[in-house]
């Protein structure tokens, strides 16, 4: 009977695949992480308030491919940003930084 393969730490396993904490490589992966994260908060925000992604551009004055492009966590720009939370969600931002940056 062969042995099964050895079990890994998640933290084993997310340091052969993106570098070990500190390295440029993790930093990279927590990068994207977060700006993923921030895509999706966007977007349940959105939802929440029955908008679609083009009343949402519309609001701040940008394209539905752009806000598309956001909540997948490409393209972000910190611009960006504050004016889809305050002017196109209506949402202040430090409501909800912490639960974006950590």
């Amino acid at each position: 009977m062969e042995k099964p393969e050895e079990l890994r730490a998640f933290s084993r396993h997310r340091a052969e695949a993106y570098g070990p904490p500190g390295s440029l490589e993790h930093a990279d992966f927590q990068s994207k992480a977060k700006t993923y994260r921030i895509g999706r908060t966007i977007r349940e925000l959105r939802k929440a308030q029955n908008m679609t992604q083009a009343q949402l551009a519309e609001r701040i004055g940008t394209q539905k491919s752009y806000i598309s492009r956001i909540e997948k966590g490409a393209d972000l720009q910190l611009t960006s940003l504050f004016k889809i939370f305050e002017h196109g969600l209506q949402t202040p931002v430090h409501l909800i930084a912490g639960d974006l940056i950590t």
